[in-house]
């Protein structure tokens, strides 16, 4: 019973915290609804970003996988139907290192260089470039 109290003191201590830390931003929004939060500048074009290399990317992988590797239509479209889908489970991953490991900061710089190296070798890749570079 005592365990029960405890969690129900502990839930209600943060559900205060949580409120008083909402006070506290909307606070200092409205004394300056003009100002946009600074990494707004960095999050908004790293999601552009994002969202066109995943269509364009999307958009050409079924292709790819008849006509290059040949598997077939049924198994082009189960592939591209598990990058999509693993496309958006991954954000959760995201949040769930962001809260238990990283910063949200931290955590978005260092995921989007990891995007950009495999966008970059994707690119290379499909150019060709990347078997000149290895030989």
């Amino acid at each position: 019973m005592s365990e029960k109290l405890n969690l129900e003191e502990l839930q209600l201590k943060v559900k205060e915290k949580e409120a008083l830390l909402n006070a506290e931003i909307d606070a200092k929004i409205q004394r300056n609804p003009e100002k946009l939060p600074q990494a707004i500048y960095y999050i908004v074009p790293n999601e552009f970003g994002e969202r066109y290399c995943f269509y364009g990317l999307s958009n050409t992988l079924n292709g790819y996988i008849k006509k290059h590797l040949k598997l077939g239509e049924t198994k082009g479209i189960q592939y591209v139907s598990m990058f999509k889908s693993l496309s958006y489970f991954t954000p959760l991953l995201g949040a769930a290192l962001s809260d238990s490991f990283f910063g949200k900061y931290e955590t978005i710089v260092a995921l989007s260089f990891l995007y950009v190296i495999g966008m970059s070798l994707t690119a290379m890749y499909a150019e060709k470039i990347f078997h000149l570079l290895i030989l």
